[in-house]
């Protein structure tokens, strides 16, 4: 275990010197002031734009750190021929995986914390602007809770990038497979529903529909993880909801995680 913490702490390290994170923390700064302004441009509907904007501002910009910062964790130890290095130590491979990815995970975290804290500022910025709107209609709770779920939702996406990384040889190849993997998981839910409502002159042959049920049992389906409408209109959310999605992306980590170090145990570096 201490191994493990040793490999965090230099990647959260090795993260907060990357370019990366700088070049984010900026846009998230400029963010703070352009949410308000974007929102005053809605009329009747500054709490709906203003939340609806910050959350997906999180979400979008943690998912750009996730993907290139995550895709650099394994791959530029190979490249650098550093992994020589690490392997040469006491340390077990799975321990360097899982401290590696436990590191991201932290940074994701803070990623998404300190967004979604300027996010809500800036919401409360344009709640000076129409005070009506937004007392009328955001739900902190859910709003926070929305924040949260965006964070399980790209760990998801980093386990998966790491399952990649063990296999790949290159960056490229595990960020292109990631990409991939987020854009299905997005909208397995909505072909699902395409599929089953489309009348029989339109639907697809029988190959793709056996295709279609596959992928919505393998991939997540990140529609269910999406709490804004919750957070902007006060909706309630069901308890066994969120226990069933934190459990659920808990399950698949530890799956993804767990085949991914075995992947990269016997694994040959030449």
């Amino acid at each position: 275990m201490k191994n493990i913490i040793l490999i965090s702490i230099a990647t959260i390290k090795g993260g907060i010197r990357d370019k990366t994170l700088f070049g984010l923390s900026l846009l998230a700064l400029f963010l703070l002031f352009f949410i308000p302004l974007l929102a005053s441009f809605s009329m009747r509907q500054v709490a709906v734009v203003a939340c609806d904007f910050s959350l997906s501002s999180a979400s979008f910009i943690s998912l750009i750190l996730t993907l290139f910062i995550g895709q650099n964790l394994i791959t530029k130890d190979i490249d650098r021929r550093s992994i020589y290095t690490v392997i040469s130590l006491p340390i077990k491979r799975g321990e360097y995986i899982i401290g590696k990815f436990l590191g991201l995970l932290t940074l994701i975290l803070f990623s998404v914390t300190i967004l979604s804290a300027l996010g809500g500022l800036s919401v409360c910025i344009a709640g000076v602007l129409s005070p009506q709107e937004i007392n009328q209609t955001i739900s902190w709770g859910n709003y926070f809770l929305a924040s949260l779920f965006i964070f399980l939702k790209l760990a998801i996406i980093a386990a998966i990038l790491f399952l990649f990384s063990s296999l790949a040889t290159s960056a490229f190849l595990p960020l292109s497979l990631a990409i991939a993997f987020y854009m299905i998981a997005e909208s397995v839910e909505e072909v699902r529903i395409f599929i089953e409502s489309a009348s029989p002159n339109i639907k697809p042959n029988l190959a793709i529909q056996y295709l279609a049920k596959l992928a919505y049992y393998i991939f997540p389906n990140f529609e269910a993880f999406d709490l804004k409408p919750a957070a902007i209109y006060s909706l309630p959310i069901d308890t066994g909801h969120l226990v069933y999605l934190a459990a659920y992306s808990l399950f698949y980590m530890v799956i993804a995680m767990a085949i991914a170090a075995i992947i990269f145990e016997r694994r040959e570096f030449l």
